[in-house]
């Protein structure tokens, strides 16, 4: 056990233990592991207050320790409480935090849980909450964005469905700032994104080529990062509704402008607001709106077709319709991975049906199928078109399906 002398000018504490002359803390050598990285990474955070990589000597006005002498006899996590220099921290100007995931609570190191080792330095009935492990902090989002220079706008979208807009708080006032906005929509699995862009007003390209424009732009990419597959690369104006579908669950947007103003609208509200220094070009703007679909056209030679939610349970009154075309002179093949829907032995409630779509539009059913065991391969005889059709009521619900599709 290692004996601690009180500070004789320490601020008020709520513990009634601070009045005794000896205040005894107990320590864990693995106390600071995660703190000494974050160190060794050059990660920044005004959320540890002392030597743990946070706050350095802004700490001397925000909080204060219990700890004055130290008894340096025995091993012990003394070095936790000592106070970094200005030049030892980067907090990449954000202000002291209070609420960070990382912040010390009250009691850490403490030999008992009514003892405090570090309180902030405000009047007790204003004290704020220190510690906190639920989530992490405004303040540590906006040091996460400046470290890994993030885009100033435009967020992960995780909703059924919604609209794009601009996180006005995140606006850079520089006039000569290059916009650069990234939307990633993220559906569950099973589900498809469609992406309806109704008005987009840009710049227009230079020499009228939009393939090559690196200035102002809209890109659609099919999947989650910027190397995914484009499906649409836009550039000027338009004021008429364009549809792009995504082939699985997540669509990444990025627009790219270096105009002075954006305006954009979400769900019916105006998101204007031009820069301060006025404007060098026209105003740019965009507006799009996106849903989570069941179901869709398919064309390409091969790929992975799931229920919705899987693999956790489809919900209940589904109805999903998925029309696959390969190549023409082949045929569509489908081969499961994974099947559990309601059984039944006429498959009259949830059910997968199969069809053989041919150039007249007429079909035949190749399957009806349903029940946990996993069916056989399923083809087309003569066509390059095969239709799925998923079916599901509202009362029992399985894991669903998860099956390819090949030429």
């Amino acid at each position: 056990m290692r004996t601690y002398v009180l500070s004789p000018d320490l601020v008020d504490s709520d513990s009634p233990s601070t009045a005794d002359p000896l205040h005894t803390i107990s320590t864990s050598k693995d106390a600071t592991t995660s703190a000494q990285y974050i160190k060794q990474t050059s990660v920044p955070t005004t959320a540890f207050p002392l030597n743990s990589g946070g706050a350095g000597t802004v700490a001397d006005s925000t909080v204060q320790s219990a700890i004055d002498t130290v008894d340096d006899e025995g091993s012990g996590q003394d070095y936790n409480f000592e106070k970094l220099k200005t030049d030892d921290v980067n907090s990449l100007g954000e202000p002291y935090d209070y609420a960070s995931i990382m912040h010390y609570a009250r009691d850490t190191f403490a030999r008992a849980m009514y003892m405090d080792t570090i309180l902030p330095k405000s009047r007790k009935e204003n004290r704020p909450e220190i510690g906190q492990r639920i989530r992490l902090s405004e303040g540590d989002v906006r040091q996460a964005k400046k470290l890994y220079q993030c885009p100033v706008c435009g967020k992960t979208l995780m909703n059924p469905s919604g609209a794009l807009s601009i996180d006005q708080g995140d606006r850079p006032d520089d006039h000569t700032a290059v916009y650069h906005c990234v939307w990633r929509i993220i559906a569950t699995r099973g589900e498809r994104i469609q992406l309806n862009i109704t008005d987009l007003n840009l710049p227009p390209p230079d020499q009228g080529q939009c393939a090559s424009e690196t200035d102002n732009f809209v890109i659609i990419r099919d999947g989650h990062f910027s190397g995914s597959s484009i499906i649409a690369k836009l550039c000027g104006t338009f004021g008429r509704q364009r549809v792009f579908t995504a082939t699985g669950n997540r669509l990444f947007i990025e627009l790219r402008s270096s105009a002075r103003r954006i305006e954009t609208t979400a769900n019916g509200a105006d998101l204007t607001e031009p820069l301060k220094r006025g404007l060098a070009r026209p105003p740019i703007s965009l507006f799009a709106s996106y849903m989570a679909i069941c179901g869709g056209e398919l064309t390409a030679d091969s790929g992975i077709i799931e229920s919705p939610h899987y693999p956790e349970n489809y919900p209940p009154d589904g109805r999903c319709t998925w029309l696959i075309t390969v190549e023409e002179g082949f045929q569509v093949a489908i081969k499961f991975d994974l099947f559990s829907l309601e059984p039944h032995k006429d498959c009259i409630y949830d059910r997968l049906e199969v069809y053989e779509v041919h150039p007249s539009g007429d079909s035949n059913r190749l399957g009806k199928l349903c029940g946990q065991n996993t069916p056989e391969n399923v083809k087309t005889l003569t066509s390059n078109q095969m239709r799925l059709e998923f079916y599901s009521d509202n009362s029992v619900q399985k894991s669903g399906f998860s099956l390819q599709f090949i030429q």
